[in-house]
């Protein structure tokens, strides 16, 4: 996902372990977020995605 892939690329190019940490933070908070709307997207069309 290129959501996940954003995060990992931010990461590598701030070597600062304490604002990859807080890059991490806010992306799995967004990631729980889009994953809910998605969620709740999902209950409309009617099928159960597979969450890895």
């Amino acid at each position: 996902e290129d959501i996940g892939g954003r995060t990992v690329c931010f990461g590598s190019i701030v070597p600062d372990p304490a604002i990859r940490n807080v890059d991490m933070v806010l992306g799995m908070t967004f990631m729980e977020h889009f994953l809910t709307m998605f969620d709740q997207e999902v209950k409309k069309v009617g099928f159960q995605p597979r969450v890895c």
